[in-house]
């Protein structure tokens, strides 16, 4: 792929002001995740809050978090009267979240001059009451492009990107822009109709990872979606959140779908270094569901047939920013049960889950204000629902790892807090040619070979074995360096990582991994 000195794309490099209005509204804000969904409950509001946090992996000293900088910044401005507002403390009930969001004053972060800790991602996970929101409860026909736009019936919601880029001196790095959308209460059967009036609130975050320089950054921006400060729409394709964006590019946004239906043998496509990492190892011939469209599209056409068009990515804050077009190499992969990815046992603890699972990516990268032109590959998903972590998980381990052979493969392993797999845990194999495996527990096996702990005292695995067992393989996953763990309203690991031989001798491709629920391990 060439490189380019310059990338056509406008791009917003400019601070963006947070703005807040008054209006009318009812609930509070739960929590989201990969792999499960949150609670619920309710409460007052009517401020149209954006606020923004900020980490590096260095962990710098401890500040008031109403101050500028990379500790965070929340600006409220109503009837022209400016105010900070810290963003509070670690809490369980996602309604004393926002709470603390909108009535904790910057007096009292001052006075206290420490920040307060984060909480786990899965903290926000809990027995919430579901009554009046819609619940993933069997399986459903999807429709590109409506479906990759929201689905406010549902709590939780969160539009998903990551990636590995290369610059042109072949020094590497890794992204993650994501966007969650949050119901505040159940959708009502008639609302006011107002501006100034949500029940949703979007949350986004934003990393970059240096490899040579081995430094991560972490952004948060945060809003209800009024006054168009956050939002998402399905055709054309777009989520925000104030200056950060992903949009499909000349209004169409769906590439082909995956039914799985018909059953070929896999072949391998493409070229790899060293042992074979997925694709005919050990002899082994599983069979695959090959890619087929879904029956029509939104205009009566095959899906099939659409136009694949690119996406554009775009995020920047202080000095550091984001600007890709990515283009789908494959098709949608419609994960667990025909797109119905069940997390626990009870009917509804499920969510709709769909991804692509290669995507060709180019732009800009910009590092404490130098830019560069990178190019590499993406992921995306999608996934929406109502549920929330069962008694006896803990959090989950997942992986989104692209094979230098054109394979990818998707596995996520709920964990109980015995330590054991959870049953409901599973992924999916992605041939070169789009054809799909789906993966049930015993079919993935993770051996911990070393761990990390960070500043905020929590220990990730951050190197581990695994074995795919339908394909008789086994390989290595790394992550490219240690420090990278979000540790901002919410804390998580979240990192691009390496994939190896088991001698680690030859690289065999690139991924992301995502780590929950070791806070106070």
């Amino acid at each position: 792929m060439e490189h380019r000195d310059a990338h056509p794309m406008a791009r917003d490099r400019g601070g963006d002001c947070t703005r807040a209005r008054r209006g009318a509204s009812r609930g509070h804000l739960p929590g989201m995740a990969h792999g499960a969904h949150a609670a619920g409950g309710g409460t007052e509001g009517g401020i149209a809050v954006s606020r923004k946090r900020a980490l590096t992996s260095q962990n710098p000293p401890p500040v008031p978090l109403c101050e500028r900088g990379s500790q965070g910044d929340v600006e409220i401005r109503a009837h022209r009267r400016n105010h900070r507002w810290s963003f509070g403390t670690a809490i369980r009930s996602a309604l004393a979240f926002l709470t603390l969001l909108l009535f904790i004053g910057c007096g009292q972060a001052a006075e206290k001059q420490t920040r307060e800790p984060a909480m786990d991602i899965t903290s926000l996970l809990g027995d919430g009451d579901t009554q009046g929101y819609a619940r993933a409860e069997s399986i459903r026909q999807f429709i590109f492009p409506q479906d990759h736009g929201p689905h406010p019936e549902f709590r939780t919601e969160w539009w998903y990107y990551t990636g590995n880029l290369t610059d042109d001196s072949g020094e590497r790095y890794g992204f993650q822009l994501t966007f969650f959308r949050i119901a505040l209460s159940p959708p009502q059967a008639t609302e006011r109709e107002s501006a100034w009036t949500t029940n949703q609130v979007y949350m986004a975050h934003f990393a970059i990872t240096d490899t040579r320089g081995k430094t991560f950054q972490g952004f948060e921006r945060f809003s209800r979606a009024a006054l168009g400060l956050a939002g998402a729409e399905a055709d054309p394709f777009r989520v925000w959140l104030e200056g950060w964006e992903a949009a499909a590019i000349n209004g169409l946004s769906y590439p082909p779908s995956l039914a799985q239906t018909q059953t070929p043998s896999i072949s391998t496509q493409g070229e790899f270094r060293g042992e074979p990492p997925l694709t005919g190892a050990s002899g082994a011939s599983p069979e695959f569901s090959s890619p087929s469209p879904m029956e029509r599209g939104p205009g009566g056409e095959d899906i099939e047939n659409a136009d694949t068009s690119p996406w554009r990515l775009e995020a920047s804050e202080n000095d550091s920013a984001l600007s890709l077009v990515v283009k789908p190499l494959k098709g949608i992969v419609l994960q667990g049960d025909r797109g119905l990815s069940q997390k626990g046992s009870e009917k509804g603890n499920a969510s709709y889950y769909h991804s692509i699972t290669r995507l060709e990516a180019s732009g800009i990268l910009t590092i404490n204000g130098a830019e560069r032109a990178v190019a590499g590959t993406a992921w995306f998903d999608h996934e929406w629902g109502t549920s929330a972590l069962g008694e006896d998980q803990a959090g989950w381990d997942w992986f989104a790892l692209q094979f230098d052979d054109g394979s990818d493969l998707m596995y996520y392993r709920l964990r109980q807090k015995d330590g054991g797999t959870d049953p409901h845990s599973e992924g999916t194999i992605v041939d070169p040619a789009g054809n799909t495996l789906r993966l049930a527990p015993d079919d993935v096996s993770l051996d911990v070979l070393d761990s990390w702990r960070s500043p905020s005292g929590t220990s990730y695995p951050i190197k581990w074995r695994a074995r795919v067992e339908p394909l008789g393989t086994s390989f290595i996953i790394r992550a490219v360096i240690e420090a990278q763990e979000q540790n901002l309203s919410v804390r998580y690991w979240e990192g691009a990582v390496d994939i190896l031989n088991e001698s680690e001798t030859e690289p065999l491709g690139r991924g992301y991994m995502e780590l929950t629920g070791y806070a106070g391990r």
